[in-house]
C-alpha cells in the first residue's frame, strides 16, 4: 500500500494522494442514455403509455349528453356549469358521441360530434361562459323561466336521432339544474310527468342520467319521485365529479335490452 506524499509548504503541512492510485480507482463515465435506471424508467412509460391507449380505444363507447341550465335563476351559479362540464369531459373517450344542449325556457343544441382528440376537451369548458361570466347569445332565453322538460325532450330527440344512424351506444346524461321554474305559456313543471321522461331515457338499460345541483326542497321531490330507476340520481354540488364519473364507470357497462 502506497503511503501518502507528505510535504512542508510555508510552514503548513499538506497531504497528497499519489495520483496514479486515484486514476486506478475512477469508473468511465457511461451516458446517460445508456444508464440501466433510464433505460427501465423510458420502458415503464412507453408500457403505461401503451395501456392507457388500450384502454381508450378498447372501452364501451356512450353517447354523452350534458345538458346545462343557462336560466336567469341559474346565472349566479356559473361554477355549477363549467365544474360539471370539466367532470364530464375529463371522462370522454375516442369514438364517443359528445351532444351539448343548454336550456332554460327553451333547449338548444349547442354541440354534436364524435370525439377524437381528448386534450382539447378541456378548453370547451373554460370556454363555456364569456369574459363576463354569462353564457353567449343564443335563440332561448326569450322567457323567464327553467324548463327542465323541454330539456329532457331535447336530449331524448338527439338521442333517438343517433339510433336511427345505428349508433346504439348506452347514454350518460349529466343535467345541471338549480332551478324548475315555470315558463309563462307552458304547463306548470310536474315532477310525474318529469319521472315519466327520466324513465324512458333509461329504461331498457338505454342509459344512466344524473342531475347535478338542485337543493331544497326540488331536491326533495326529484329524490323521492326517483328513488325507484337506479340508473338515475340526483346530485348535490359538492358531488358533481364523483358523480359523474360513477355514472360514466356505469354506463360504459350497460348492454342495452
Amino acid at each position: 500500500m502506497r503511503r501518502p506524499d507528505i510535504s512542508r509548504h510555508n510552514g503548513y503541512q499538506t497531504t497528497r494522494l499519489n495520483n496514479s492510485t486515484a486514476s486506478a480507482d475512477k469508473q468511465p463515465d457511461i451516458p446517460l442514455w445508456r444508464s440501466p435506471i433510464v433505460a427501465i424508467a423510458s420502458l415503464a412509460g412507453i408500457g403505461i403509455l401503451i395501456a392507457i391507449t388500450f384502454i381508450e380505444l378498447t372501452a364501451q363507447p356512450v353517447i354523452s349528453v350534458q345538458a346545462n341550465d343557462v336560466s336567469d335563476s341559474a346565472r349566479a351559479h356559473s361554477n355549477l356549469s363549467k365544474n360539471a362540464c370539466k367532470a364530464r369531459n375529463s371522462q370522454l373517450k375516442p369514438r364517443d358521441v359528445q351532444i351539448d344542449i343548454i336550456y332554460a325556457d327553451d333547449s338548444e343544441l349547442r354541440r354534436d360530434a364524435e370525439v377524437n382528440n381528448t386534450l382539447l376537451l378541456m378548453r370547451q369548458c373554460s370556454n363555456l361562459f364569456d369574459e363576463n361570466d354569462q353564457q353567449p347569445d343564443t335563440g332561448i332565453r326569450k322567457l323567464p323561466g327553467t324548463s327542465l322538460e323541454s330539456a329532457l325532450d331535447n336530449i331524448d330527440t338527439q338521442i333517438s336521432s343517433k339510433r336511427t344512424e345505428g349508433i346504439n351506444f348506452p347514454a350518460v346524461i349529466v343535467i345541471t339544474l338549480h332551478e324548475n321554474e315555470p315558463v309563462p305559456g307552458q304547463p306548470i313543471p310536474d315532477i310525474e310527468r318529469i319521472k315519466d321522461k327520466i324513465s324512458n331515457l333509461t329504461r331498457n338499460n338505454q342509459g344512466i342520467l344524473v342531475i347535478s345541483g338542485p337543493i331544497g326542497q326540488l331536491q326533495k321531490e326529484l329524490r323521492k319521485a326517483l328513488t325507484d330507476n337506479p340508473k338515475a340520481r340526483i346530485c348535490p354540488f359538492s358531488d358533481i365529479k364523483s358523480c359523474t364519473q360513477r355514472a360514466f364507470t356505469e354506463g360504459r357497462r350497460l348492454h342495452i335490452e
